[in-house]
């Protein structure tokens, strides 16, 4: 494999895991999963109404990013 596939298939792992927090975070808060830290089924619709709108950004930033490819990384690398 190629650098470029072995980054593109890391980024999708990565952008994967954050997509499945969100959405977990997202069921507890709206009362549909226990919460972890308390033992019990709590409901804050505002921290769901959060996580869910962090959950679009982020997709929306992937399909942004999406288009930009290379420079993008080339920005990134030469920025650190």
């Amino acid at each position: 494999m190629t650098e470029t596939t072995v980054d593109k298939g890391r980024e999708a792992a990565l952008f994967l895991q954050l997509v499945l927090g969100l959405q977990q975070a997202a069921m507890v808060a709206l009362g549909k999963l226990m919460n972890p830290m308390s033992g019990k089924i709590e409901r804050n619709l505002e921290g769901a109404r959060n996580t869910i709108d962090r959950r679009r950004r982020a997709d929306a930033a992937r399909e942004r990013r999406a288009g930009q490819g290379p420079r993008l990384r080339a920005v990134v690398a030469s920025a650190s």
